[in-house]
């Protein structure tokens, strides 16, 4: 288990998020990057993870093991960065019409305690499936982010 050195309980996260949201976070790419705070001269960690789907074949995995079990493996990095991004790939929502195409993704808000127990900090929604299921199922998604206060960006009404 790898330990965190960089996790300081009074840094101020949304300076930080807002930057990240201005320079335009949803990159796909995963990765993790530091760069050093002007107020204290120690580095900032922000852990970025490309998509990030909780529903279809893993819902019975999810069921069965819990929404923290797809985490277990990376939640102690995500943990240690000071802001963990993830491109929330999959409408929140139990309501909503499927998109007549190919594929359509989405999962039961209640799976957002996985990734948010995991340590995310913010979820991009600009991606192909956030309106999976219609406007309906992004209303649902927007709902569970901010009842959860967790932040977003790339969607709204």
């Amino acid at each position: 288990m790898a330990e965190c050195y960089l996790r300081e309980k009074s840094f101020k996260k949304w300076p930080v998020l807002i930057a990240i949201v201005l320079i335009g976070i949803a990159t796909q790419a995963a990765g993790q990057f530091s760069f050093l705070r002007a107020d204290q001269k120690k580095k900032v960690t922000i852990v970025f993870a490309g998509d990030l789907t909780l529903g279809n074949e893993l819902i019975p995995v999810i069921k069965e093991l819990g929404a923290d079990y797809p985490f277990d493996s990376v939640a102690n990095i995500v943990r240690c960065a000071d802001i963990a991004v993830a491109n929330l790939e999959s409408p929140l929502t139990v309501g909503g019409k499927a998109q007549k195409k190919k594929y359509t993704f989405s999962a039961p808000p209640s799976y957002i305690d996985g990734p948010i127990h995991a340590g995310f900090d913010l979820f991009t929604l600009a991606n192909n499936h956030i309106l999976d299921f219609g406007v309906d199922g992004l209303n649902s998604t927007i709902h569970t982010l901010g009842k959860a206060r967790i932040p977003f960006c790339g969607a709204g009404m």
